[in-house]
C-alpha cells in the first residue's frame, strides 16, 4: 500500500536564496482566549531575538517550544525557543540553509527543506536529541513549503503557477497531480482534510479563497482578504487571517463574511500576515514586518 509522507508545496528556489529582496521579520507570541465570542489577546512578547529575516514559527504538540527560522550571517538556521524559560537555542548549525521546521509523525525528528550547495531543495530531518540528519524523498529537489499527513508527502511544483503533488517516499515514484495554481497556506486537519489557498485559475477571478481536499475531490470554503494568502484554522471550524494590522475570523456554518475581532494597528507588530495557533489553541505567533510593509 502506498503510503503518503507529507504535504508539501514546491516553490521557486529564487524565494529562499534572494534575501537581499526579502524584508526582515519578527516573531511575537500573544495569549488568546475565547470567551462569549469574543477574543482576547494579552501578554505580546517578541521571541525572535535577531533582527533580521524571523519566520516561519512551529509550536511543538506538546505546548512547550517553538520551532523557527531565522537567517544570520548570510545562513538560515532552525531556532528553538522554549516558552516555559523564553531561552533561545540554535537547533541546525550547517552549511546548508533549513527553512519550514515541523515535528515528524513519530516525534523523534524536526524535518527542514534544506538548500543545497547546488541551490536544489529537499527534505531532511534531524534528530531532536542530535545526530546525523537524514535525506528524505531523494529525487524530489525543488520543495518548499510542506505539512506532514500521518506517516507519509503532498507537494506544489515550479514553474508557476505552483500546482499541488500527492509524491510517494519510495524512491522513483511518481508524482500525481491534484491541485493547480495553489498559494503558500497548507493546513490539514485530522489527517484527513488538506486546507490551501486556491489562487484565481483565470481571468474572471479576481480574488483567491481557502479550498479544501478531501478524498480526491476540491471544494472551496471562502474567499481570502483581498490581496492576502496566508490563513491559519483554528478550534471551532474558524478561519483567520490578517489585513493592514486587523486580525480576521471566519467561522464556517456561521459567518457570512469576515469579522474583525482585533486590532493590532497601534502595536509594534501592526505588519503582521503570517499566523500560526499552537494545538490548544490558547497561544498564537504573528510574524511581522519590521518597519513598513514592503
Amino acid at each position: 500500500m502506498i503510503k503518503w509522507i507529507a504535504l508539501l508545496l514546491i516553490i521557486n528556489i529564487s524565494i529562499f536564496k534572494s534575501f537581499s529582496q526579502v524584508p526582515t521579520t519578527d516573531i511575537y507570541l500573544l495569549d488568546m482566549k475565547a470567551k462569549h465570542g469574543k477574543f482576547i489577546f494579552s501578554n505580546p512578547q517578541k521571541i525572535s531575538d535577531w533582527k533580521g529575516y524571523n519566520n516561519q514559527p512551529y509550536f511543538t504538540p506538546d505546548k512547550k517550544s517553538i520551532y523557527y527560522v531565522s537567517y544570520r550571517n548570510k545562513q538560515s538556521d532552525i531556532y528553538k525557543y522554549d516558552i516555559g524559560s523564553k531561552a533561545t537555542t540554535q537547533f541546525t548549525n550547517t552549511t546548508e540553509d533549513e527553512y519550514s521546521p515541523k515535528l515528524t509523525p513519530d516525534g523523534k525528528y524536526i524535518s527542514v527543506v534544506r538548500v543545497m550547495k547546488d541551490s536544489s531543495q529537499q527534505l531532511w530531518e534531524f534528530p531532536i536529541n542530535g545526530g546525523i540528519p537524514k535525506h528524505l524523498m531523494k529525487g524530489h529537489d525543488s520543495i518548499g513549503y510542506y505539512c506532514w499527513v500521518k506517516n507519509e508527502v503532498l507537494s506544489a511544483n515550479v514553474p508557476e503557477p505552483m500546482k499541488l503533488e500527492l509524491t510517494d517516499t519510495i524512491p522513483g515514484s511518481h508524482n500525481v497531480a491534484v491541485v493547480k495554481n495553489v498559494g503558500r497556506s497548507l493546513q490539514v486537519i485530522n489527517n484527513k482534510l488538506i486546507l490551501f489557498v486556491q489562487k484565481p485559475t483565470s481571468k474572471k477571478d479576481s480574488v483567491s479563497n481557502i479550498s479544501a481536499l478531501y478524498q480526491g475531490k476540491t471544494f472551496k470554503l471562502v474567499d481570502c482578504l483581498p490581496n492576502c494568502e496566508d490563513f491559519a484554522f483554528g478550534s471551532k471550524n474558524t478561519f483567520f487571517m490578517g489585513k493592514n494590522g486587523k486580525l480576521y475570523k471566519y467561522k464556517l456554518g456561521k459567518d457570512k463574511d469576515w469579522v474583525e475581532i482585533a486590532d493590532f494597528s497601534n502595536t509594534e507588530y501592526k505588519n503582521f500576515y503570517r499566523i500560526v495557533f499552537n494545538k490548544k489553541g490558547d497561544k498564537i505567533a504573528l510574524v511581522s514586518y519590521q518597519g513598513k510593509k514592503p
